[in-house]
């Protein structure tokens, strides 16, 4: 019986100590001072130089999802539609709003959150609401300074391949999907990625409001190894926060942004049942990763001592 019990506890130590930490978590369901340790944007602008309709207010909050609540459209997300008439790098050049976090001078604990890590997950929900905007080419959902950690969507074939970048790499899922952009429609994206590794470890998963799984869209191949962020801000909505790099916008509403790291082990990239998991926490709030171990460690201690 002891034995049982000196094995779970070592177990439940060695479950914690690697288990995936939320580095950051942008709700936008009450404000936009929501991040994880409740720091605030340092910016959240309209752009100056762009004529209205190109860009006419700075970014606002509508009706979007809640997490833990009753679902769809009952709580709050980050409303980029008034902050640009197009959506991504368009003619004439579509300049929009931002929201930033950090600055050269004062790194936000988002930007250091996303240093040195062994591997990670970042997940959230999109919707470009007007079936008149189609996503246009390098439309930022989100964007480090220095694209070492961007993600963004490019028209083609099948609107909306999704890329990332993972310091200054780039890495598509190709355009053999379903449509990011499906309008007036919340669509679900994540990627994980496995540093530990440098075959397999960068996944791309998709869902919907109507399914109850993510599926797995592509598998690719990274090198990096140990993920640093290296920019000198954090943008969400647009590919810059000056007003001349600002062209590359996401016009539509963005909510539940979350990330997820490991500086220990490869327990930051969440397989697809986790990601589930919390693509359904728009309907039940669900524990954190490192909680859902436990539990399970503490299921198999009850089972042992029922023996």
């Amino acid at each position: 019986m002891r034995k049982y019990q000196i094995i779970v506890i070592a177990l439940m130590m060695v479950s914690y100590a690697g288990a995936a930490e939320l580095l950051w978590y942008l709700p936008y369901d009450a404000n936009m001072n929501e991040a994880v340790n409740g720091e605030a944007p340092t910016q959240v602008n309209a752009n100056p130089l762009a004529d209205e309709p190109y860009a006419s207010t700075a970014p606002s909050l509508s009706a979007g999802l809640t997490s833990g609540g009753s679902g769809a459209e009952s709580g709050n997300a980050l409303d980029m539609r008034d902050t640009m008439a197009n959506m991504g790098q368009t003619t004439p050049t579509n300049y929009g709003g931002w929201v930033r976090y950090g600055s050269p001078e004062n790194k936000s604990s988002m930007e250091l959150s996303m240093k040195g890590l062994s591997s990670f997950t970042v997940m959230g929900w999109l919707n470009t609401k007007d079936s008149s905007i189609a996503i246009g080419n390098n439309t930022r959902v989100f964007a480090s300074s220095d694209n070492s950690f961007s993600l963004l969507f490019n028209n083609g074939s099948v609107p909306g391949r999704m890329q990332f970048a993972l310091e200054g790499n780039w890495y598509n899922s190709g355009y053999a999907v379903t449509n990011w952009g499906l309008a007036d429609e919340w669509v679900f994206f994540a990627a994980s990625y496995d540093g530990t590794t440098s075959t397999e470890n960068l996944k791309y998963y998709m869902g919907g409001l109507d399914t109850n799984d993510v599926e797995l869209v592509v598998t690719l191949d990274s090198n990096v190894g140990t993920f640093n962020y290296s920019g000198d801000w954090f943008v969400v909505g647009n590919n810059g926060a000056d007003n001349t790099a600002a062209d590359k916008g996401f016009k539509g509403l963005i909510d539940e942004l979350r990330m997820f790291g490991s500086t220990a082990d490869a327990s930051g990239a969440l397989d697809a049942a986790d990601i589930t998991l919390y693509k359904n926490d728009v309907f039940t709030a669900v524990p954190e990763p490192a909680t859902i171990g436990l539990l399970a460690i503490g299921g198999l201690a009850f089972v042992r001592r029922k023996k």
